[in-house]
């Protein structure tokens, strides 16, 4: 997301319950750590964004404390000085910070579900880690002793690309209807991220089905207007993809095409949607929807071996 403001960051950064002084280590330029205070107006070269993971579901205690796990979120470094040891430096920052908050095990580039921040600002929909499109990320992260750990492909679909659907997804769509639904998660670190971001529930229904019966597909959209100043279109994310009992890939496929149709009623241009790199089944199925991937995230793990950056 390009057009950042102080606004933006505030409210999805600065302003996280989860937020405190040791998540943010800012280079400038003429300091030294533990060196003196440098001067006011001095040059930033970089930043790195770091805090502890969520507890895992059923975990006592604070859900800050509790896990050990760190997540290196975001290192930026100034175009002009990259090469000269500023990511390093702030990469063991960052580590050092995570480490004396007892994190034993140090991700970076985190996922949907341990992110800390970013969640609306970089990645898409979700976080998916350091993204292919940003180059100097994976060569930082192995020269500071992490390795790649997972990969995920993000996939967009114009609203406006024909319908392809076969005689069960087209049989799926006559019998069903579209209804809202709450968040299928709705727990503090869902409503610290996600829940500062516009969302919506839809779920595909029998006709004349109840409320409260079961959906046989449902899906969460994410809002993305942020993304809109440098998209230059309106777009949805789709995230939590999931069938219900006796639903099947034709329901999500047809919950998918009257989302479409919804959206596009409502001027939105773009769909993404985030997947497996390595879930063929699930690819090829939202190739079939029209979808087509735009980019990679992968998300590293520091070497056991506790690798310093040098």
């Amino acid at each position: 997301m390009q057009a950042l403001t102080v606004d933006v960051f505030d409210h999805l950064v600065l302003a996280q319950q989860h937020f405190d002084a040791r998540c943010l280590t800012v280079a400038v330029e003429g300091s030294e750590p533990g060196g003196a205070e440098p001067s006011r107006g001095s040059r930033v070269l970089g930043f790195s964004l770091a805090s502890l993971a969520p507890s895992p579901p059923g975990a006592s205690g604070d859900p800050q404390t509790a896990e050990r796990t760190g997540v290196i979120d975001a290192v930026l470094v100034h175009p002009d000085v990259r090469g000269r040891g500023t990511g390093r430096r702030l990469m063991e920052a960052a580590i050092k910070s995570l480490q004396t908050r007892g994190a034993t095990r140090i991700v970076a580039g985190g996922g949907p579900g341990e992110s800390p921040f970013l969640v609306g600002l970089y990645g898409g929909c979700e976080p998916a880690g350091f993204l292919d499109s940003d180059p100097a990320a994976q060569p930082l992260m192995e020269a500071c002793g992490f390795q790649p750990r997972d990969r995920t492909a993000i996939l967009h679909r114009a609203t406006d690309v024909r319908d392809r659907a076969g005689f069960q997804v087209l049989a799926a769509r006559r019998h069903a209807a579209l209804r809202t639904a709450p968040p299928a998660q709705t727990d503090r670190w869902w409503g610290t991220r996600y829940g500062r971001l516009d969302t919506l529930r839809f779920e595909l229904a029998p006709r004349n089905a109840a409320a409260s019966d079961p959906a046989t597909a449902g899906v969460t959209l994410v809002g993305l207007d942020l993304y809109g100043p440098s998209w230059n279109r309106r777009a949805v994310g789709l995230r939590d993809l999931t069938p219900g009992p006796g639903g099947g890939p034709h329901h999500l496929h047809a919950l998918i095409l009257e989302t479409t149709r919804r959206l596009r009623e409502e001027a939105v241009d773009l769909l993404e949607i985030h997947a497996d790199a390595e879930d063929e089944s699930t690819l090829a199925m939202l190739s079939r929807i029209g979808f087509a991937p735009v980019d990679h995230g992968t998300r590293f793990v520091r070497d056991e071996a506790g690798t310093s950056p040098s």
